[in-house]
């Protein structure tokens, strides 16, 4: 960015240009990115005007490592008059991005049924650390890990497939051999989750054998 004054024997670069400078490199940056999430940069203190020798000043702004949604993100200006470095800023600015996404209406309770009424959607501000959901049908059908209360922004990590079959459940457990699909009667010796490993026995030999639920009545078992 190139930036002119009049002829003098010193010139002054106020500390809200410098500030300018370094908000448009930061929203730059993220535009190209395509975040185009609502944002506030705001700095940890303010800029001082800087003085510098007469000329043609070209101020180039650039960000120490990357931009961080949980804390300060370091900033350097390099300031040139007619192509020659006359002084270096360093300092940190904090960075802030809100989202619209899911937050609990009241507390959900572990392994509980959930419906869409159980949430709002409300702006918050996001870290990028655990992404908040965004769209129900995200969750639709899980159950909570565990109890969550009202007003929190809900994550993946938050939930689980609900438990679809239970102890001594009469189940159908199948096997793929060689392209064939083998089933065979069978009973539930553990409470099961889609997706889960369990324990069935199979009703005709009475062998134990584990395997991987496939919905509330199928266990199939990996030869």
């Amino acid at each position: 960015m190139l930036l002119m004054w009049s002829t003098a024997s010193a010139q002054v670069i106020s500390g809200a240009e410098l500030e300018g400078i370094a908000v448009g490199k930061l929203e730059s940056t993220l535009d190209e990115r395509g975040d185009m999430r609502r944002r506030e940069i705001s700095f940890s203190r303010s800029l001082f005007d800087m003085n510098v020798p007469d000329g043609a000043v070209d101020i180039v702004p650039s960000i120490s490592g990357t931009i961080n949604f949980a804390g300060y993100t370091p900033m350097i200006l390099r300031v040139f008059v007619d192509g020659r470095a006359v002084r270096v800023l360093n300092f940190v600015v904090n960075v802030r991005v809100f989202d619209t996404v899911l937050v609990t209406n009241h507390e959900l309770r572990f392994d509980e049924p959930i419906s869409e009424f159980d949430f709002r959607l409300e702006e918050i501000a996001v870290d990028g650390r655990a992404e908040p959901i965004k769209d129900f049908n995200a969750i639709k059908g899980l159950v909570p890990i565990r109890s969550i209360r009202a007003g929190v922004p809900v994550t993946m990590s938050m939930f689980q497939a609900a438990l679809v079959i239970e102890v001594n459940q009469p189940i159908r457990i199948v096997t793929n051999y060689h392209g064939v699909q083998v089933s065979a009667k069978g009973v539930a010796l553990n409470r099961g989750r889609v997706g889960k490993i369990i324990r069935v026995r199979n009703e005709s030999s009475g062998k134990i054998l584990s395997g991987r639920v496939i919905d509330a009545q199928t266990v199939e078992v990996i030869i």
